[in-house]
């Protein structure tokens, strides 16, 4: 099927998420037709085959063990997810070994099968008129009269996050990673510009002012960051991820830097010039081209909106003033309570410390992934 596509000069590609599916089909337009042809073949009447399916299971087996050797996935990804939303969350939501070894191929083509039956919509990027096109669709893309309503995702409630803990997980190692959380307002889009001028200027990269601050100033991290990431729904919350990474004998001091910074965000006017240079920039030469549009269409459709909120923040972080900034962390930031993640080696840690910022709790890994 891929030589098949090849000649075609096309390719497809099929990924999933918590709530939707894609399905792309890219390559020369003038083969168009036939690729919808192809990829309508392999929708419509995928052949189960059962030595791929044990090839697949096997490869997501071995990529389960990985993650719980990657520190990055242990903190980033299940630790993060259990803070947010609990136990049963996006990233623990998946079949266990036992469900993965009993599945049949008859059953993952029956669920390829059913997919042009439930809605969706089609979006294109390439020199065809719509007319053009939607012959091509209504020619090749076989649908049933009636589309079926797309099952309801699946709802993880996110945790208040009142309380003051810290959850820690063991990991033998010299260094110690803390992430210190907190959840933010629901999403509005009247908070993009601060909120991009903000990331930018406190938290975001090497000149910003807690990398300035812990890392080079103090030299108590090896790496050190912090912003306020917005939720990509509209619905659900931001929140505010600082990040530390230090030796573990600095963690006292790391965590009171990064602590007083989120209290007191100190002033520097020639950073926050950078800062707002730095997006100018960026947004000036980071063009958004071919079906990456597509892509940022959906991303913006999920916020409610119907143009490219880059606009609002190009046009005005430029004016604002140290002041406004300085509202938005104080009303925002300062003062919010925080969960503590850290991975360390028990050995190391400091417990005693760590309690000052709450309870403590470990975590194991199989709380944490679910398997």
């Amino acid at each position: 099927l891929q030589q098949e596509f090849y000649k075609l000069g096309c390719s497809f590609a099929v990924s999933s998420g918590q709530d939707r599916i894609l399905v792309s089909l890219s390559g020369l337009d003038s083969n168009l037709e036939p690729a919808v042809k192809l990829l309508e073949q392999l929708l419509n009447a995928p052949r189960p085959d059962a030595v791929a399916l044990q090839n697949m299971v096997a490869g997501v087996l071995k990529q389960r063990q990985d993650a719980k050797l990657n520190k990055g996935v242990i903190l980033n990804a299940a630790m993060l997810n259990y803070a947010k939303y609990g136990a049963k969350n996006p990233f623990t939501n998946v079949l266990s070994e036992q469900q993965l070894k009993a599945l049949k191929p008859e059953q993952l083509t029956a669920l390829l099968k059913s997919l042009p039956t439930y809605q969706h919509r089609v979006l294109y990027y390439g020199p065809r008129e719509i007319a053009d096109l939607g012959t091509v669709l209504r020619a090749n893309h076989r649908t049933p009269a009636t589309l079926k309503p797309t099952p309801p995702a699946k709802d993880f409630a996110e945790q208040p996050l009142k309380e003051k803990k810290v959850y820690w997980v063991d990991y033998k190692m010299v260094q110690a990673e803390i992430l210190f959380l907190t959840k933010g307002d629901l999403y509005s889009k009247a908070m993009a510009p601060t909120v991009a001028l903000y990331n930018e200027y406190f938290g975001g990269g090497m000149g910003s002012i807690v990398f300035q601050d812990l890392r080079e100033s103090k030299a108590l991290a090896y790496s050190a960051s912090s912003r306020y990431a917005n939720a990509d729904k509209t619905g659900r919350s931001n929140y505010i991820v600082s990040y530390i990474g230090t030796q573990s004998d600095k963690l006292p001091e790391a965590m009171s830097g990064m602590e007083n910074l989120l209290t007191d965000m100190p002033m520097a006017e020639a950073n926050l010039v950078i800062a707002k240079q730095s997006i100018r920039n960026s947004i000036a030469t980071d063009r958004i081209t071919h079906e990456a549009v597509l892509l940022s269409y959906e991303r913006a459709r999920r916020l409610g909106l119907d143009y490219d909120l880059r606009r609002d923040v190009y046009e005005q972080t430029q004016n604002m003033t140290f002041g406004e900034l300085q509202k938005f962390q104080q009303a925002k930031i300062k003062g919010q309570n925080q969960v503590i993640l850290v991975i360390g080696s028990k050995d190391r840690l400091n417990f005693k410390e760590l309690a000052k910022y709450g309870s403590v709790e470990q975590l194991s890994l199989k709380e944490i992934f679910g398997y």
